[in-house]
């Protein structure tokens, strides 16, 4: 989005880390992060194509992105289903980012929505999975934007393999996976109670 430069990308690393290892333990605050990121998301794709003038998309997206935040910290359950639409989201436009139009749209649109209704009925588990993966894909993006593989600046064009550069999209996505899988594993773990 707009978080290009290595403060940017050290910016999300941090972010990640914190949602990847502790998202379902202080889970406000992993809400208020996603709510802010679907906000922010949200407006920036809208703002983008209708304003097109730089200072009116970031102000509105900056404020989409606080009203997200603060509907999804303190309207819990609306927090939730944010946290599970923006990475149904995020899962939809990385598998299907080459068919663009309309019906690509409605099936990220179609998919986020499952997904942010399956969060909402199964929080427990489907909090603390995509809580991990959602950090472990900031992480990996932050990481390999820092080490020169890809340019978050441009968005999910970023990952498409011209752009990524050949054979470095597998070892991202590895990556990644990997990451979310340890945080996943900590996270149920932190979960347990002591004897």
């Amino acid at each position: 989005m707009m978080l290009s430069g290595t403060a940017g990308a050290v910016l999300v690393i941090a972010l990640g880390t914190f949602v990847c290892f502790f998202g379902y333990r202080l889970l406000r605050v992993t809400l208020g992060v996603a709510g802010f990121a679907v906000g922010a998301g949200v407006a920036w794709f809208l703002a983008s194509g209708i304003a097109g003038i730089a200072p009116v998309v970031v102000i509105v997206t900056l404020a989409a992105g606080i009203l997200g935040a603060v509907l999804a910290a303190v309207v819990y359950k609306v927090g939730v289903f944010l946290l599970g639409a923006g990475i149904g989201a995020m899962l939809a436009l990385f598998a299907f980012a080459g068919s663009g139009g309309t019906a690509g749209w409605l099936v990220t649109a179609a998919v986020a929505v499952v997904f942010g209704v399956v969060t909402v009925f199964l929080e427990r588990a489907m909090v603390t999975i995509l809580s991990a993966l959602a950090g472990a894909w900031g992480v990996a993006l932050g990481a390999f934007h820092l080490a020169g593989w890809l340019d978050m600046g441009r968005g999910i064009e970023a990952l498409a393999p011209l752009n990524v550069g050949a054979g470095r999209l597998p070892i991202i996505v590895g990556a990644a996976l990997f990451l979310a899988l340890v945080g996943t594993l900590t996270q149920f773990g932190q979960g347990r109670k002591r004897r």
